[in-house]
């Protein structure tokens, strides 16, 4: 009776053994459910700056330049001030032309008893004005800048219409005042000489291309004299202390990260964390391949949280080792 007990108590304990065998199998074996991490334990990386850039709206002549690469600059400090004394003197005429034009309008003067000097001012903020001389300023500016054969013919063809026009309007409108006939359209004259004094004010706001945060000018190659094409970079800034890297991973380890895991890096003796930004799939080119075949792997953009390093400066990043899902 002892015999048969005892035998019993092994099979049971070798049935449960069993059982415990299967399981792990089932979850740690190859048709399992939990893998280690395929991923290195670490990567070394090129550093990157995260860049900003300065632009013109209006673009110009560039009158001064202050800073140089290097410099540490305040968020909306003066980078590049444009010639704007053109536009200071057009805004003084228009706000003259406006004040006496309200004034003609109210005691019903004849256009043609206006000095010629006003004549002259009106025709120069008048709208139709205004837009062919913006036209002749940006053809000039693409001029300027036009590099190959086929861009400098097509600029100097715009060049020669803006300029044909600029000329056909100053002396259709500054005819029409002359002789009266635009009297009865003062009135709606006017409220389009406001919207061009706004207008005036915003590019005169915007004649002087400013730091857009506190940063430190990594380029700023500019001259008194030199053109600025509207919305064209004139200056490129890093943020200090904001850095990133990209780095490759193949395409069934990129589950063990996640966007906004963080871990540790080293740059020389100096620990920093490390985060991931974004996670972006992508075709390898073949060309890159040796087995020559079309391939995906997952690129990591790591932001990176240093005080000071410089551009280019290669960092080690630790990854994640911990098991993953398969």
């Amino acid at each position: 009776m002892n015999t048969r007990r005892h035998w019993q108590l092994i099979l049971g304990i070798a049935a449960i053994l069993l059982l415990i065998g299967v399981s792990v199998t089932l979850v740690f074996g190859n048709g399992g459910t939990i893998r280690s991490s395929g991923l290195p334990p670490q990567v070394r990386v090129p550093l990157q700056s995260k860049t900003l850039f300065a632009a013109s709206k209006w673009g110009g002549t560039v009158k001064e330049v202050h800073g140089r690469p290097g410099d540490h600059v305040a968020k909306g400090q003066v980078l590049i001030r444009l010639e704007s004394s053109a536009l200071v003197e057009q805004r003084k005429n228009l706000v003259e032309a406006i004040r006496i034009t309200r004034t003609a309008l109210e005691s019903s003067k004849e256009m043609s008893a206006f000095p010629a000097a006003l004549r002259s001012s009106v025709v120069e903020v008048h709208p139709e004005v205004s837009a062919a001389e913006d036209r002749y300023i940006r053809a000039l500016a693409a001029l300027d800048h036009a590099t190959g054969a086929e861009e400098r013919l097509a600029a100097q063809a715009e060049w020669n219409q803006a300029s044909a026009k600029r000329t056909e309007v100053r002396v259709r409108i500054g005819r029409s005042l002359a002789s009266g006939e635009a009297f009865q359209g003062l009135a709606s004259m006017v409220p389009q000489l406001e919207t061009r004094l706004r207008e005036l004010d915003q590019i005169l706001a915007d004649s002087e291309v400013r730091a857009p945060e506190t940063s430190v000018i990594d380029v700023l190659d500019l001259h008194a004299g030199d053109r600025l094409l509207p919305g064209n970079p004139s200056a490129v800034l890093s943020l200090p202390g904001e850095y990133f890297c990209e780095f490759p991973v193949p395409v069934r380890d990129a589950s063990a990260l996640a966007i906004g895991l963080k871990s540790q890096g080293t740059f020389g003796h100096e620990t920093f964390q490390w985060q991931v930004e974004a996670l972006t799939l992508r075709t390898v080119p073949i060309a890159l391949r040796e087995d020559r075949q079309v391939a995906q792997e997952t690129l990591v953009r790591a932001r990176i949280f240093l005080a000071k390093a410089p551009p280019g400066a290669m960092v080690t990043l630790e990854l994640p080792q911990s098991g993953i899902p398969k």
